[in-house]
């Protein structure tokens, strides 16, 4: 049903055709049931609501699955080569994809084309993509930051070879996550292993270090800092959410063994430490993060279990307005590998799920 105006009926379904995904209006406390089953190892990483009303797309095992009623009802809708896709709304029933393990593969999706255009392979870079944007002016405006830290640049959708603009972000020989910031498209973060977390404002012609991921208690220590996930937010871009391990913290034995959450109010320039691992936190290597489309100060992360309790998925919720982090615990599903919000009415948040 439409959830914009239907919403007391939602809640009285379940969701049907797509076993990886359910949506909750009680900040995950409770999840629709599912009537599928979703085995080991199977898993949705990528999940959108689309400009288009009630419109979604979500993959599954390589198949493409299409929601017209707001994600209640899910139907299979077309098939990619490459499984594990994440999904990046475009404008009305468009939709990108790339691949969550690495791949240079970019993937057009449209949610009313004909059956040969509904998941269409077009050009991709000439590295894995490591993340993906959709200018919100343009549709066909695409931006893609690469494993090379360079940023690629396409106005076609991706018809043609991409180009590229600036200068690579210094990342060394890995990196691990990337965000556009949806406004500015010239505005990037960029985590990487050990150097901690780079940004641009201007397109990649220049890059900045960003301070404050590292605690180092002796003048001599060298910051060593993962930054595994991070995004900025969609509500204001000049906030910005990681979560990164201080790795002299860890070894020094800290009771957060050097993991938190941070958040940056100039940018991705310095950051400040919102929450630690600990006293019911866990912060495993690159959780997924989901900031607030309206509301800069809160920020969804979670974490899931299969063998230590509580089994299941942590669902957390930090309020930078209190300074508190918030959870609930769902047993219906372990692992949350992607999250969004429903455009109506964002109190209402989808996730696609990993078989437990």
């Amino acid at each position: 049903p439409d959830i914009s105006s239907a919403a007391s009926d939602v809640y009285k379904r379940q969701v049907e055709g797509l076993p990886s995904t359910s949506f909750s209006s009680d900040e995950g406390t409770n999840w629709i049931a599912n009537t599928g089953s979703l085995s080991l190892g199977q898993v949705t990483t990528g999940i959108a609501a689309l400009e288009a009303p009630n419109t979604m797309l979500a993959e599954l095992g390589g198949t493409v699955f299409r929601s017209q009623d707001a994600g209640c009802t899910w139907k299979a809708y077309g098939t990619t080569p490459v499984s594990a896709l994440r999904i990046v709304p475009g404008a009305g029933t468009e939709a990108y994809a790339f691949g969550f393990f690495a791949g240079p593969e970019v993937f057009h999706l449209d949610a009313k084309a004909s059956p040969r255009r509904r998941a269409e392979q077009r050009s991709g870079i000439p590295t894995d993509v490591v993340q993906l944007a959709v200018d919100p002016a343009d549709g066909d405006h695409l931006r893609a930051l690469g494993r090379d830290g360079r940023i690629y640049e396409s106005l076609d959708g991706a018809v043609s070879k991409w180009g590229v603009i600036g200068s690579p972000a210094p990342v060394g020989f890995l990196t691990y996550f990337a965000d556009f910031d949806r406004a500015d498209l010239d505005h990037v973060v960029v985590g990487t292993v050990n150097d901690g977390v780079f940004v641009t404002f201007d397109g990649g012609a220049s890059w900045t270090k960003a301070d404050g991921l590292s605690y180092c208690d002796e003048p001599d220590c060298t910051p060593n800092v993962n930054a595994f996930s991070g995004v900025i937010s969609p509500a204001d871009g000049n906030v910005v959410y990681v979560m990164a391990l201080d790795l002299n913290e860890s070894d020094a034995g800290a009771p957060s063994r050097g993991r938190h959450i941070y958040r940056s109010d100039d940018g991705g320039l310095t950051f400040r430490t919102v929450a630690d691992d600990g006293n019911g936190i866990v912060l495993p290597n690159g959780p997924t993060l989901a900031a607030h489309p309206t509301d800069a100060d809160v920020l969804y992360f979670s974490y899931g279990s299969r063998a230590q309790f509580p089994f299941g998925v942590n669902l957390y919720r930090y309020d930078d307005v209190t300074g508190q982090t918030t959870w609930n615990v769902s047993p219906d599903f372990f692992s949350i590998r992607a999250f969004t919000f429903n455009p109506a009415d964002p109190s209402v948040i989808y996730a696609g799920f990993e078989g437990k």
